[in-house]
């Protein structure tokens, strides 16, 4: 036999077994060939790329949206009821001073009202403030703490601001009203959170202090749009309740957290 005849014996042997030149194997059984064009499907026709979900442009936690829809709830309300009540609910849900040094009587409204006249406001704007710092601090405490270490917080520096309020002005007559006291506590809070992350400084901490104490003393002496009379001392006591109330916590529940 002639070496051409070898050679196209070869050349037809490899072909047939789909392993030589540029012949394509074709898959025989019905299985394989449809295996085949389901991949050659997908490699022509690729499926779109699934794009993650976006994150809402406002995404609060449960407490911080529960705690400012009750302080809007409670001034809508008030939008509906007329002056004679909203001012006698002021005097009875307020924190006034002469309830405890004998100015008006000591009853039921004087172990109340430390914590009510957190949930009372003058105006819109002094309810937007509070509840915009509400959105914003209360939702940094809420992701790393228990819900409810977070409310202690809050109502601790607000009871505590009440009273600083009291030290300053024992005599007065005038109800306190609103939740500054206990949004100064969570901001003070947030401030012992940064100046313990790493690459902090503690100067910084002091400096952001010492600026809440300055604003809280000039929106005090000039006021608020229509909140004339601002507690400076309540906002004062709120951030330093805030502090101490966040350090006991977090020495007594987050030992091992920073």
């Amino acid at each position: 036999m002639s070496d051409n005849s070898k050679k196209n014996g070869s050349d037809k042997d490899r072909d047939e077994e789909g392993g030589g030149g540029n012949v394509t194997k074709f898959p025989s059984d019905v299985r394989d060939r449809q295996q085949y064009y389901k991949e050659k499907q997908l490699k022509d026709n690729p499926p779109p790329e699934e794009k993650p979900p976006h994150e809402p442009m406002f995404n609060f936690p449960p407490l911080t949206k529960m705690t400012v829809a009750a302080l809007f709830a409670v001034h809508v309300v008030f939008l509906f009821v007329p002056d004679q009540i909203k001012m006698a609910v002021y005097v009875s849900l307020g924190f006034i001073p002469a309830r405890y040094t004998g100015g008006l009587d000591f009853d039921i409204y004087a172990v109340l009202s430390p914590l009510t006249h957190m949930g009372l406001h003058v105006g819109w704007l002094h309810l937007f403030v509070n509840s915009g710092m509400i959105l914003v601090f209360m939702t940094i405490l809420e992701r790393i703490m228990d819900k409810s270490h977070v409310l202690i917080i809050f109502f601790v520096a607000g009871i505590i601001g009440a009273f600083t309020h009291f030290a300053f002005y024992p005599d007065s007559f005038g109800p306190l009203i609103g939740a500054s006291g206990g949004v100064s506590g969570l901001f003070g809070a947030v401030i012992v959170i940064m100046g313990n992350q790493p690459g902090a400084s503690r100067r910084q901490m002091y400096l952001l202090i010492g600026i809440w104490v300055a604003i809280s003393v000039l929106f005090g002496t000039v006021g608020m749009g229509d909140v004339e009379n601002i507690a400076w001392t309540a906002h004062i006591g709120g951030m330093f309740g805030g502090i101490g109330a966040f350090a006991y916590l977090r020495k007594k529940y987050y030992k091992y957290k920073e």
